[in-house]
């Protein structure tokens, strides 16, 4: 009789091990690091007068709306830096880092940038690390 309920005791055991193994199987596999979305921070600062100044603005526009439009950032922003005039920072988040390629390699990207890196004091740093790994505080 002992032998028979530890039988049933391991193949009660076993079945609920091969359930829960199912549907682990099932559940969704976490998606690769190249696909997760990211938070990218840039900073860079430009050396404009009044004239380039407004052309800076009005293009920065034009890049935003063609940004937002075709490239579907989940957040795409810039700031100026209140302690240092003509130091912008920007604060976007993208669907995958391969995302973020294609809005880099895109013509109304390279439009925009062709007409800022000559205008730059330094250099452009850019960081950016997976969404999921950046916590609240």
């Amino acid at each position: 009789m002992k032998s028979l309920k530890f039988f049933s005791l391991v193949c009660l055991g076993v079945l609920v091990g091969l359930i829960g193994m199912t549907r682990l199987a099932r559940a969704e596999a976490p998606l690769p690091v190249a696909q997760q979305p990211i938070h990218v921070i840039g900073r860079m600062t430009v050396t404009l007068d009044q004239q380039e100044r407004f052309e800076y603005e009005k293009l920065t526009k034009v890049l935003f709306q063609q940004t937002i439009l075709k490239d579907k950032p989940k957040l795409y922003t810039c700031n100026e830096d209140i302690y240092s005039v003509g130091t912008f920072v920007w604060d976007e988040v993208w669907s995958s880092k391969e995302a973020l390629d294609k809005h880099l390699a895109s013509d109304h990207f390279k439009a925009w940038w062709s007409w800022v890196e000559p205008h730059l004091s330094g250099s452009l740093e850019v960081l950016y690390d997976l969404q999921s790994d950046l916590k609240k505080v």
